[in-house]
């Protein structure tokens, strides 16, 4: 299959927030895994190979974005437990370094 242009895209997903909720559902193991979210985004817009994935031009940092609005300010999509007390733990901890070094 080759790499699904923007149009095709457009088509299929009325926009990147449509992709990450798509696979969000249909995939639950990436509810825990941005690195795994971006892969299987990429796989669903065509992407065999590493070669590909540059040419998608699919920025990971929007992935993780997208990804963070659906499951923090919508409550869909949840993660696990444990990597929700992961995710909050390390919130804590930067907080925390962001107070004691005056930033």
């Amino acid at each position: 299959m080759a790499l699904k242009n923007l149009k095709e895209i457009e088509t299929e997903f009325e926009n990147t927030k449509d992709l990450v909720e798509y696979i969000l559902r249909v995939a639950p193991d990436t509810r825990d895994n941005d690195t795994a979210l971006y892969i299987y985004c990429c796989a669903e817009l065509g992407c065999k190979t590493f070669q590909d994935i540059i040419k998608l031009n699919l920025n990971i940092t929007t992935i993780h974005r997208i990804r963070r609005l659906i499951q923090n300010n919508e409550g869909r999509y949840l993660p696990s437990e444990k990597t929700q007390k992961k995710r909050k733990k390390r919130e804590r901890n930067i907080k925390e370094y962001m107070i004691t070094n005056g930033r």
